[in-house]
């Protein structure tokens, strides 16, 4: 019966974890899990070329304000995973927070980076989803970073944070590339 019980509490612990690791609405990681395995994914694979988009829904208020909370979840969960299917098994997507999101993309060189970027970015910007009623279509603007050996994650999401705010500024609907230097390009149609 000790076992039992034992096994008991395991199986809790773990379910807690899972719980508080998982995005009940999009089923992705949140970023406490990319907090933990950022370190070693980056003596991995940084040398082999590493990048993170931190990306955020274009208006997602007007989202929710025009077709209500429950359809801007809908939207979020579209999103989601039309990336998460559209991104190579050994890249991974997180739920960062309300209408962010964060991807880890394998690139040899900036410009691989930016066309999968930008790859992602017009899929998005072409699918309609269908909430209730609805048919909400959205964009994304995201701000694009390589990933530097040894680098810890609070400098890569300063920096790609930065992009992000600065293609915000500059329209929406973009991919903001930014370098170790904050110099920033900006990819769109």
């Amino acid at each position: 019966m000790l076992a039992f019980t034992d096994a008991l509490t395991l199986y809790k612990v773990h379910l807690l974890q899972l719980r508080t690791s998982y995005d009940a609405l999009t089923g992705l990681p949140l970023r406490r899990i990319l907090d933990e395995s950022f370190g070693s994914m980056n003596k991995e694979l940084g040398a082999s070329g590493l990048y993170l988009l931190l990306l955020d829904i274009d208006h997602f208020k007007k989202v929710n304000d025009n077709y209500g909370h429950l359809n801007g979840d809908i939207v979020l969960r579209s999103l989601a995973l039309n990336i998460s299917n559209n991104i190579r098994r050994s890249e991974s997507m997180y739920r960062y927070g309300g209408e962010e999101f964060i991807v880890l993309l394998h690139a040899t060189h900036d410009d691989e980076a930016v066309i999968i970027a930008e790859r992602l970015r017009r899929d998005i910007a072409r699918l309609e989803t269908i909430a209730g009623e609805h048919i909400i279509r959205i964009t994304f603007t995201g701000g694009l970073t390589r990933i530097h050996q040894g680098e810890v994650l609070r400098e890569v999401l300063e920096r790609a944070d930065i992009a992000l705010y600065t293609g915000k500024k500059s329209g929406r609907n973009c991919t903001q590339l930014i370098n170790r230097d904050l110099e920033t390009q900006k990819f769109c149609d």
